[in-house]
């Protein structure tokens, strides 16, 4: 199987794994033939990407992602907790102080921490195949996996890691407080509109130190996920040892996430160019220990995804090199002239031994 966009999937073509809608649900199963009118479906619904079959890549099982089950059981509760805040707001609060809350979503902290333990190193999350109405659940997703990596490769002791990840799946829930035709907006805010957005992290801490069950530190996680070594952050410009510790730790992942995410008005950086980015600021806005902790945790490319090379030769990731995650090996499919080859003329190539071959453009997110 391999990961390819819509926009590049020819009628004909079979699913390889299934499509979900925004709650979960099978929308496509596994074995669809697709159309046309199937493909502006999906397109439609938000889904950019699908996994095909391909006689070329029968033996390439994709990994490297939660597995369905986990990502929809995660995101239907934290769509849960959102419409109980949207729709009722004193049964949200009076569900908050009974600890109901923090019941929830600590159960889903404890289904993410048993499948990351099962991996050696950190997932790379591929779920816009679920249909989906704002990316808010997933970013928070995303950002939850990446920070229980980090925080159990740091040592952090248990009752910590379920903290901080409880955090973390917690961290954006003052944007639901915004409005929506400013978090929605289809391109960049206005100075005003983001002063609006920039109240988050205060609504967010607001609402969760009022909670049963939810620690101050875990509130903090929301408070501070936007502050800065240097004091360049927001809402309240604190410096170095002003952060606490698990904000420091998800300010990593909420930044990694995002740059790596598909925004309406910039394409999605590739993973490796996002971790560049992340060690230029390394130690002067970012704590430069949980940078590297990153770099040396996460899957760049997992296995299944298509990637283009500077080439012009088009393939998919089979296998990865843990000493070099930017440079895994690669079974092209299209040749530099971009001529569809044959199942008996593919090859692989090793990046990690062909410095002048480089990754230019990926199908993961």
């Amino acid at each position: 199987m391999r990961l390819v966009f819509l926009d590049e999937i020819r009628p004909g073509a079979v699913l390889a794994r299934p499509v979900y809608n925004e709650r979960g649900a099978v929308l496509l199963a596994a074995g669809v033939e697709l159309t046309d009118d199937l493909i502006a479906r999906l397109k439609a619904r938000g889904i950019g990407r699908v996994y095909v079959r391909d006689p070329r890549t029968a033996d390439v099982e994709a990994r490297g992602h939660l597995n369905d089950e986990t990502v929809r059981y995660a995101l239907s509760e934290l769509r849960r907790v959102a419409e109980l805040l949207l729709d009722d707001r004193q049964q949200f609060h009076r569900a908050l102080r009974a600890g109901k809350i923090a019941t929830q979503v600590s159960d889903v902290v404890d289904t993410l921490l048993t499948e990351v333990r099962q991996s050696s190193r950190a997932v790379f999350l591929l779920s816009d195949l679920y249909a989906q109405d704002t990316p808010l659940f997933l970013h928070s997703l995303h950002v939850a996996v990446y920070t229980l990596v980090l925080a159990l490769a740091l040592g952090f002791p248990e009752r910590d890691v379920r903290e901080i990840a409880l955090g973390a799946l917690l961290h954006d829930i003052g944007k639901l407080l915004i409005p929506r035709e400013i978090l929605d907006k289809p391109g960049r805010l206005t100075d005003e509109e983001f002063a609006v957005v920039k109240q988050h992290p205060v609504l967010g801490f607001e609402l969760l130190r009022k909670g049963e069950g939810i620690s101050l530190p875990v509130a903090h996680c929301a408070f501070q996920h936007h502050e800065r070594l240097d004091g360049s952050g927001y809402p309240r410009g604190l410096k170095e040892d002003e952060i606490h510790r698990y904000a420091k730790v998800l300010m990593v992942a909420d930044v990694f996430e995002a740059l790596t995410a598909h925004r309406v008005y910039r394409r999605a950086m590739l993973p490796h160019e996002a971790l560049e980015l992340l060690e230029g600021e390394a130690g002067a806005k970012l704590p430069a220990n949980v940078v590297r902790c990153l770099r040396d945790h996460i899957v760049l490319y997992p296995i299944g995804v298509t990637v283009r090379l500077n080439t012009g030769e088009e393939g998919v990731v089979v296998d990865t090199n843990t000493r070099s995650a930017d440079r895994p090996v690669v079974r092209v499919l299209r040749d530099p002239s971009g001529r569809d080859l044959p199942e008996a003329e593919v090859y692989e190539v090793d990046l990690s031994k062909h410095p002048d071959r480089r990754i230019v453009s990926c199908q993961a997110r």
